[in-house]
């Protein structure tokens, strides 16, 4: 039997276009013939391409004939897996000292391990001379070289092996931390080595197709199991692949260029648990390989990224583009600028100082994309060997990250006089010197491609309205409009345009945007919108230069840092909301007549922060002199920034449900359950009677200390149960409300500000008995002293709280559910059954530092109908320093974008 692969080439193909076969079992050990032609996206033969298919450690490769036609045929039994350099999972992991990594060694050699803090550290390094091939385990006592203790906190190992490195994370709990800083190895079986496993006919191959002139095709995991046709479709090399086509980026379309409609997404670096330094093996080539393939199915056409990713993220990119020529996904890559490490140096600020580093990082990076890099291991940042390469599918470079004011500032005071440049493409004549800079970065990523590579594309520099050229007379309370970038300063040689201006644009931050009258008289088909607006004006001034808004959206938290004048907020949406505004915002964009933009962001990424909850969450804690980080270990549904993702995460098995006593002291029975997870406490109330219309609810919840908090709830009702937080709701409404007592209430207390009372704010629970109920409400605009509710719930009226429509509670036959965000019960940090109690400042209300004890436990005091009943016992649950395992899940706005991007076009024609 032969299978059939046939490559159509398209006249749009960038590189070459494969499908790979359904795998069909024969016989082991039959040869197997392959056959197939090289072409040009033309149909036009190519000659002496080389076609190399590599199974194992064997290459079967041919040359193709002047017909373009090849023959290979794969002859052999392969037994086993040829495995390499390999590694597996440390154990135990936390550990309170002690910790073994098996490895397995595919020969003799040298093998290094060592080990460095998150932020780059080294603390341990070991050489193991001339170890033979085998399996064994690394052993190492947690301390550093010097025989001293390393302190309690998260680790990155790396072992190397014959050029190769593979890394990882290890947590040391700091309990028994001390040793005499030794590793050694001993033997180990590793994983399934007692199992032989035979290859019995499908065979997986490395394939690489290359021929003089044209970009070569490299494919990971070729499979097939009889007789194939594969033909292969490769593009020439193309001095100009990409290149600006009138307001937008285009593609090469002989005569001219294609425009390009971005419809792009911003992906990230971190699932949960991860922090970004971590980016070299957060995320698994497998999970790199699906997700591309949701973005597409989603109906993006561009993904961008912000730095280099390993590379296997390429790889993945690659072989889908080649899988589906006519609907690839474009990269536009992003080349991260350094962030301020001593934000008290005066020195950090200058970004000239950094004009080294960036430059450097613009080489490795073009080199990375055309498959030309082999980097070595470097803690904190994507390493190994960037073989695929990319460059037919890269549409762009967007350098550097949201610079503050402060920096250009800095920069225009320390470099005064340092106004003009002139370069390779692009030029700049009295400007800022920090429009120079930046002028002389992007003259640097065209002029090292262009003279390596003999190629090009458009660039950018990531910027933010912060540092707009426009003026906003509004902004008079910060320092969002005293500095700027301004690419129109920017005079550019050549035939073809490759400069274009890129900006994260938000329709709630700065103020100006919402506050401005002009911005303000615009609406779209939904109503009034200042973004809409800004976004026209922004445009207008950019003029013949395309504007890219390369990061917009809204997430979908409970709480909400920044409210907006049309309504799309930073936070406090439902995700069926979150769907609907992300294409509002879309088609504002295109309306405006930018060249598209790129959604904010594939996944929500739970080590983010919120200025809005800095005072509210725990990003970890003191273990001694060592400091523990935990923000990265549960997800703060409060904080909006951990929200933007359209891929949530969800704890795959939520705390074992606790049943608790009562008391039982009405007519009605009542049962009283208590559960959650990392993202929610959830409380369940069951009645033996059907609950009706209008019956109404409060559940009194008990944190922390049974000695603290109020004892009378509205209505006169006395609890048993001292409580610092009420629920209150009614069945047929569709909103509940969440309320704190008056000491214990956190409102107007921020790191931007402080409007609290305190005269009656303690920050922790006091006794009371009547001094009232304050339903739960946020300051997030200490100008002009908006207000948020994250008190109001959404309630429904199904099984469980619906997350799209952002309930947190739901009324289902004799059943009440509510689920609370652990922020909105004041509990710091949950991994530690923590929770705020107290709050003191060492410089006049400015700054602040949150007192935390350990909760014993939450106990609870329920009345339905008036009737009161109080539970007998508390509900604690076991604390975590590693994520629970987590499942992913579709957010409802995803399936909305989906339907929104839909009817729009890829291509301006």
């Amino acid at each position: 039997m032969k299978d059939i692969i046939n490559i159509i080439s398209t006249r749009h193909l960038i590189s070459c276009c494969i499908l790979i076969l359904l795998i069909i079992q024969p016989s082991r050990g039959e040869d197997i013939t392959i056959t197939g032609r090289v072409t040009n996206s033309g149909g036009a033969a190519i000659e002496n391409a080389l076609i190399d298919y590599k199974i194992l450690s064997t290459h079967f490769a041919a040359r193709s004939d002047n017909e373009g036609y090849y023959s290979v045929t794969i002859s052999g039994t392969f037994e086993g897996v040829e495995a390499g350099f390999m590694s597996w999972p440390p154990f135990p992991n936390p550990s309170d000292g002690v910790v073994r990594i098996p490895v397995s060694l595919p020969w003799t050699g040298d093998l290094f391990f060592s080990v460095y803090t998150v932020t780059g550290s080294k603390v341990y390094e070991r050489e193991f001379s001339n170890v033979d091939a085998g399996s064994y385990r690394v052993v190492w006592d947690g301390s550093a070289t010097t025989s001293s203790r390393t302190g309690a906190g998260l680790y990155i190992y790396a072992l190397t092996f014959g050029g190769k490195t593979l890394s990882g994370r290890i947590i040391i709990t700091g309990s028994n931390s001390f040793g005499g800083g030794q590793a050694y190895l001993g033997p180990f079986m590793v994983p399934g080595e007692e199992i032989t496993n035979t290859v019995t006919g499908v065979l997986e191959a490395l394939t690489t197709v290359s021929a003089e002139g044209y970009h070569t095709l490299r494919h990971t995991g070729i499979t097939f199991s009889a007789d194939t046709l594969i033909d292969f479709t490769l593009m020439p090399h193309d001095n100009m692949p990409y290149a600006i086509s009138g307001d937008y980026i285009g593609k090469r379309d002989d005569p001219g260029y294609l425009p390009v409609i971005i419809k792009g997404i911003n992906l990230g670096s971190s699932p949960p648990g991860y922090f970004p330094g971590e980016i070299a093996y957060a995320i698994p080539g497998e999970t790199y390989e699906r997700w591309i393939r949701m973005m597409a199915e989603t109906g993006f056409n561009a993904i961008r990224v912000y730095t280099l990713h390993p590379p296997v993220f390429y790889e993945k990119l690659a072989e889908y583009n080649a899988m589906n020529p006519s609907d690839p996904l474009y990269l536009f890559q992003g080349i991260w600028l350094n962030e301020i490490v001593e934000s008290f140096s005066p020195e950090e600020y200058d970004l000239f100082r950094r004009k080294q580093q960036f430059r450097e990082s613009i080489h490795e990076v073009i080199d990375c994309m055309h498959g030309n890099k082999d980097l070595p291991f470097r803690p904190g940042q994507a390493y190994g060997e960037y073989l695929t390469d990319i460059s037919p599918w890269l549409a762009g470079y967007i350098i550097g990250r949201e610079v503050a004011p402060q920096e250009i500032d800095s920069t225009n005071t320390k470099n005064n006089g340092f106004n003009d440049y002139s370069g390779y493409r692009f030029s700049v004549s009295g400007a800022d010197p920090s429009e120079v800079f930046f002028t002389e970065m992007l003259d640097e990523t065209v002029h090292y491609e262009q003279t390596n590579y003999a190629t090009g594309r458009p660039v950018s520099v990531s910027s933010w309205p912060t540092l707009d050229p426009l003026d906003h007379p509004t902004e008079i309370y910060t320092d969002e409009d005293v500095q700027s970038i301004d690419l129109t300063l920017i005079s550019e040689e050549g035939d073809e345009k490759l400069l274009f201006a890129s900006y994260h644009a938000y329709p709630y931050y700065p103020d100006f945007i919402s506050e401005e009258p002009e911005y303000r008289a615009y609406s779209d088909d939904v109503g009034p919108n200042s973004y809409y607006g800004y976004i026209i004006d922004l445009r207008n001034h950019y003029g013949d230069i395309p504007l890219i808004i390369a990061e917009f959206g809204v997430p979908s938290s409970k709480g909400n840092a920044h409210n907006s004048f049309s309504g799309m907020n930073h936070g406090d949406n439902t995700e069926t909301q979150q769907g609907e505004m992300n294409i509002r915002l879309m088609r504002n964009i295109l309306n405006a007549g930018c060249g598209g933009g790129f959604m904010f962001a594939w996944m929500d990424e739970w080590f983010k922060r919120t200025w809005i909850v800095q005072y509210l969450e725990a990003a970890g804690f003191q273990s001694g002199d060592d400091f523990i980080y935990t923000r990265q270990l549960w997800h703060n549904m409060a904080s909006p920034e951990q929200c933007f993702g359209l891929i949530s995460y969800d704890q795959e098995n939520d705390f074992p449900l606790y049943q608790y006593s009562l008391d039982n002291g009405g007519s009605n029975p009542v049962y009283a359950r208590a559960g959650g997870n990392n993202q929610v406490l959830r409380l369940t109330i069951e009645t033996e009677e059907a609950i009706s219309g209008g019956d109404s609810i409060m559940v009194a919840i008990d944190t922390y200390r049974s000695d603290l908090g109020e004892s009378l709830l509205p209505g006169n009702y006395s609890i048993a149960n001292r409580a610092e937080f009420l629920v209150r709701g009614t069945r047929g409404r569709d909103t509940s409300t969440l309320y704190v007592t008056e000491a214990y209430n956190m409102k107007g207390l921020t790191p931007r500000f402080n409007f609290t009372d305190p005269e009656v704010q303690k920050f922790r629970s006091v006794v009371s008995d009547g001094a009232g109920w304050q339903r739960v409400e946020w300051i997030n605009n200490g100008y002009t002293m908006s207000e948020t509710v994250p008190g109001y719930i959404f309630t429904g009226y199904g099984p469980a709280p619906d997350p799209a429509f952002g309930e947190g509670m739901s009324w289902y036959e004799n059943t009440i559910t509510i689920e609370l965000p652990w922020t909105l019960i004041n509990f710091f940090d949950p991994t530690r059954m923590s929770v705020i109690d107290g709050a003191s400042s060492w410089d006049g209300g400015y700054h602040w530092t949150i007192e935390e004890s350990k909760s014993d436990g939450i106990a609870l005091s329920v009345i339905i109908n008036g009737e009161i009943y109080n539970t007998l016992t508390r509900f604690s649950w076991p604390g975590w320093l590693v994520v629970p395992p987590t499942v992913e899940r579709e957010k409802a706005s995803l399936d909305i974008v989906r339907s929104g991007l839909d009817p729009i076009p890829d291509y301006y024609y």
